[in-house]
């Protein structure tokens, strides 16, 4: 951890005591109910490193643009698979363009939404 962490607010604080305790970004941000990658940009920018067991070593369901891919095949917008699957719009749309990766359990929501086994879409 950065020597001086009292410049940072006390939640900040509290996430890298969760972060170092728990060993992931994905645990400490769970524990604090923050979302993972304003857990990530709060831990880089107080200077913490972080280790690399963040989501390049999820294993992916599906990509972004195979999900754009099955929606259309299905007929279906953006909207249409938010409700089916409890998604926001916004999740989908920056998973689609690859602005974002949703947590594998956003994904396995999209996957089932979508009708898609788990065995179908990639396995990064």
């Amino acid at each position: 951890m950065k020597a001086d962490m009292s410049e940072f607010p006390e939640e900040w604080r509290e996430l890298a005591q969760q972060y170092e305790a728990l060993g992931t970004i994905e645990k400490a941000a769970e524990a604090l109910e923050l979302s993972y990658s304003t857990a990530r940009w709060r831990l880089v920018r107080m200077g913490i490193e972080i280790n690399q067991k963040g989501p390049s070593s999820w294993r992916m369901m599906l990509t972004g643009p195979e999900c754009r891919e099955a929606r259309i095949a299905k007929s279906m917008s953006q909207e249409d698979l938010a409700t089916a699957s409890g998604v926001t719009v916004s999740t989908i749309s920056n998973f689609e363009t690859g602005r974002r990766t949703p947590r594998p359990k956003t994904q396995e929501k999209l996957a089932s939404a979508l009708g898609l086994n788990s065995g179908e879409g990639s396995t990064h």
